[in-house]
């Protein structure tokens, strides 16, 4: 990856791909109702790391890319559908060694098309929260 190092942040290329298995919330799909559904979101983006030489450092993240959904009706009928998603977020790295970190962060990835919006702006909002092990090479 690619980055760019400023005094006090560290600007660098990402790629986060992000998805659910098959969530038994019962959802609304126009007249129809699936059983459930699941979800890939893969959006090409940019991070940037303010405070890079601090032991707890702070990050921005922004991206845009694709999404996919696949419904899942009562009677057994998929249906799948694509669309544009752009995400937003930010976290938390914490530097245990040179090249490894615990990392917290939380993405909203905001899709539209697929059925499931909201009724104020046709577009939907997928909230991930994780906390993992990062490494950096």
């Amino acid at each position: 990856m690619r980055s760019c190092q400023f005094r006090s942040c560290h600007f660098r290329r990402n790629c986060p791909v992000a998805g659910s298995f098959t969530s038994s919330l019962p959802t609304l799909n126009g007249f129809h109702v699936a059983r459930s559904y699941n979800a890939l979101f893969i959006t090409p983006g940019v991070r940037l790391r303010l405070a890079p030489s601090f032991p707890l450092s702070p990050y921005l993240s922004a991206g845009i890319g694709y999404a996919r959904f696949n419904r899942q009706y009562f009677d057994g009928t998929p249906s799948p559908s694509s669309t544009m998603a752009f995400d937003i977020g930010g976290g938390l790295d914490l530097n245990v060694f040179p090249f490894v970190s615990l990392r917290g962060k939380m993405r909203d990835f905001n899709s539209g098309g697929v059925g499931l919006q909201s009724l104020v702006l046709g577009r939907q909002n997928n909230v991930f929260v994780t906390f993992g092990l990062a490494l950096r090479f």
